[in-house]
């Protein structure tokens, strides 16, 4: 493997390359003003519905059993096999996860997969990350990604169909911060503090620090992006600019 003018032939080098390539990208925040962070106190009573316990035996039902496993090494089939067993702890631990606004440390760790964009497989940079992540904390994700799709998914659908009289994309994503109130936070609390490693042949990389982005392979990972880029046909004041996930047009 090479990457610029160093070449790598063992398993850990391989990985450590990988690894600090992959962080390399991350981009720092920007220095340009954003929108700014709204101070309105949130009404945390009425922002989600707790995770039943049936909700968690249908979501550890549906998972496959080839899914890979993430650091903790903790198997879709156990989960399954175990579901009747495991699902009352795990309902009490999300809804504590979503009460507190806050995700397990080792949740935020990830095992990455590199994986090739194109059939060339001896360059470091032509290749892009995949995360394995704790199937358990994916079982969580696919409960909140349910919940904050019932908040956002009016936002999502009135930039698909044109704007509206007297509104905005930046009006209409204040009242989803303010809406979303706790999630806001654990979404805030998930995207902090996480961790990568690439596993090359069996051996790991050290960890190192994921500064931005969300991992690829998440749940909630493209409703974050959805949301992200859902102000950008208002750029084009005089243009249309039709969106496909992460494809634009703009005519």
């Amino acid at each position: 493997m090479t990457l610029a003018d160093s070449s790598f032939t063992t398993s850990k080098a391989k990985a450590d390359a990988f690894n600090k390539f992959f962080a390399s990208v991350f981009l720092p925040r920007p220095d340009n003003p954003c929108l700014p962070t709204p101070t309105t106190e949130f009404d945390n009573s009425t922002e989600f519905t707790p995770v039943s316990i049936e909700e968690v035996l249908s979501l550890l039902s549906a998972l496959s059993t080839g899914k890979a496993t993430g650091p903790d090494g903790i198997s879709a089939r156990l989960l399954k096999e175990c579901a009747d067993v495991i699902a009352p702890s795990l309902t009490e631990l999300f809804n504590k996860s979503l009460a507190l606004g806050k995700v397990p440390t080792e949740w935020k760790y990830a095992n990455i997969v590199p994986v090739p964009k194109t059939k060339e497989t001896r360059i470091i940079s032509i290749y892009h990350p995949i995360s394995l992540l704790s199937l358990v904390s994916k079982v969580l994700e696919h409960a909140v990604h349910a919940r904050t799709l019932y908040i956002v998914k009016p936002l999502l659908h009135s930039q698909q169909h044109g704007f509206r009289a007297g509104r905005s994309c930046i009006t209409q994503l204040l009242d989803v911060v303010h809406n979303i109130g706790r999630l806001l936070h654990w979404y805030n609390d998930y995207l902090l503090g996480r961790k990568q490693r690439v596993v090359v042949d069996g051996v790991s990389s050290s960890y190192l620090d994921v500064t931005s982005g969300v991992p690829q392979g998440s749940i909630v990972g493209l409703l974050l992006f959805l949301v992200y880029v859902n102000d950008l046909p208002d750029a084009a004041e005089y243009s249309k600019v039709p969106m496909f996930a992460d494809d634009s047009k703009c005519y």
